[in-house]
């Protein structure tokens, strides 16, 4: 079960957003791969969108870089 639904018209502009916060992220020397990483899963299509062993250890490997 989804925890978010979202259009198909509503994704491109949902990967603008992530795409602009993490370029001001990047700006202000805050880097933060979290976004990239959503938009891209959100570029893909239907069943390839769903959360990939490699993308949560991915996100994992960020959590522990931050604490």
């Amino acid at each position: 079960m989804p925890l978010l639904t979202l259009s198909e018209d509503d994704i491109p502009l949902v990967i603008r957003a992530l795409e602009h916060y993490n370029a001001y992220l990047v700006a202000t020397q805050r880097n933060d791969a979290r976004y990239t990483v959503l938009a891209e899963r959100l570029k893909r299509k239907g069943p390839e969108r769903e959360e990939t062993s490699g993308i949560k250890s991915g996100q994992k490997a960020m959590h522990r870089q931050r604490r």
